[in-house]
């Protein structure tokens, strides 16, 4: 007889189906088992996987998405829509029984502001965190149009940095940064747009690394398909501007490298990974990292042509997608940089290098 799974919940169904139905709409979350919507927006989902194989999920959130509950723990000014939108993601967390994980976010935050406070961040994220679901509940039913003043966040003398230091520069951020500068010069090169997605590939291949969130990203800002400010003030004759607008794009590509790392390390932890970001550039690249064909050579072959397809058309796409396995057939050749075992001082140049080309 197979067992029946019953859980305690605070809300009926149908409130709980309603939360689900528009998170869906939003289309916020990625995940890597499953790309149908009704599954990885079902509250039921992460419960069944906590009482039949004892995992934890974690979310991992972006700069935005953190930033939509810090202006709902500190009484901030923040839209109908957005303060919707994150009241829903918590709600859907506590319900479902899922950490958040914002380091990430706040690692951003250090390198667009200082790492001095960014820290600070650390602990509005945990009054956040602690609301209890009533108050994210009433948020979202807008019976509640903001945060009671004596539920908000209040700075507190005694409060240290955590034992993360934001001030650490992150390896992710360094190896995927060349991606980003490699594309802002390609897109002020002004060449046609297939012409420079072969010279995005080329130089993957020649001179740095076959990087899956870079080739995607790359892949989506240099098409016909590109979502809007995927790298912001890219054409601006402001170079303060431009560098910014890299590193803010980098942070986008980073942070999908961050989820795809963990999602790597599921089978051997008791964690299951999912993503969330309001930013449509970031949930297209992750959402392409697992896809149901991946699993054998033909399979993975097949939804990388039909990526490039959808983003291209037939022709371009076909042969973006020919000329990426020319190339990754020999991706193994000791003259590549990347199978050269180059000290980090070798990358630091190369990083500067095409950052002093900016």
């Amino acid at each position: 007889m197979q067992e029946v799974i019953t859980f305690d919940l605070p809300i009926p169904g149908p409130q709980i189906s309603e939360i689900e139905r528009y998170l869906e709409s939003r289309s916020v979350f990625v995940a890597p088992f499953s790309q149908d919507a009704r599954v990885v927006c079902s509250v039921s989902t992460y419960l069944n996987q906590r009482a039949i194989h004892n995992t934890t999920t974690r979310m991992l959130i972006d700069r935005q998405i953190l930033s939509f509950m810090k202006q709902v723990a500190t009484g901030g000014p923040i839209s109908d829509a957005d303060r919707k939108l994150v009241s829903a993601m918590m709600c859907f967390a506590i319900l479902g029984h899922i950490q958040i994980e914002p380091n990430m976010a706040i690692y951003e935050y250090a390198d667009a502001i200082t790492p001095d406070k960014a820290w600070r961040d650390f602990y509005i994220f945990k009054c956040a965190d602690n609301l209890g679901f009533p108050l994210w509940h009433s948020l979202f039913l807008q019976t509640l149009s903001a945060l009671p003043t004596a539920k908000r966040f209040r700075a507190q003398a005694q409060q240290t940095p955590p034992a993360v230091s934001f001030r650490q520069k992150l390896r992710l951020f360094n190896y995927c940064l060349p991606f980003v500068l490699r594309l802002a010069l390609l897109e002020r090169a002004g060449r046609r747009p297939l012409e420079k997605m072969i010279q995005y590939l080329d130089w993957v291949h020649d001179e740095y690394f076959f990087g899956t969130p870079g080739i995607l990203f790359g892949n989506l800002f240099l098409s016909p398909s590109r979502e809007r400010k995927m790298i912001k003030n890219v054409g601006s004759s402001d170079r303060s501007k431009r560098l910014s607008g890299i590193r803010n794009a980098c942070w986008d590509i980073t942070f999908v490298q961050q989820w795809h790392e963990y999602v790597k390390k599921q089978p051997s932890t008791p964690y299951l990974w999912i993503a969330c970001s309001n930013d449509r550039a970031l949930v297209r690249t992750a959402g392409r990292m697992f896809t149901p064909t991946v699993g054998t050579v033909e399979g993975v072959n097949a939804g990388l042509k039909k990526i490039f397809e959808d983003d291209w058309g037939s022709r371009s796409g076909s042969k973006i997608f020919e000329h990426f396995c020319h190339l990754h057939r020999t991706r193994e050749v000791a003259r590549r940089p990347a199978n050269r075992n180059l000290p980090s001082e070798h990358w630091e140049a190369f990083r500067k290098g095409l950052e002093a080309q900016v």
